[in-house]
């Protein structure tokens, strides 16, 4: 019998973004639940939003395999 190793931590950011969206979020999905959770956009946080939690929107397009037309993403 194996026993899963305990969980290593986050980055202390990222442990406190998951902290404030575990009480909107499940804590297990199912793949019916995929598509609604890829609707959402954050791109439809205003820029007043993202500079009060001390952040910037910056879009970037990543190229694709081979140099095709790649995707666009929003980072903050």
């Amino acid at each position: 019998m194996s026993v899963n190793p305990p969980r290593l931590p986050f980055d202390p950011e990222l442990e406190a973004v998951l902290a404030a969206l575990a009480d909107q979020f499940p804590s297990s999905m199912t793949a019916e639940m995929i598509p609604l959770l890829r609707e959402s956009d954050v791109r439809t946080m205003t820029d007043e939003q993202l500079a009060a939690s001390d952040l910037t929107r910056r879009d970037v397009t990543i190229p694709g395999f081979r140099g095709d037309a790649g995707c666009w993403m929003t980072g903050s």
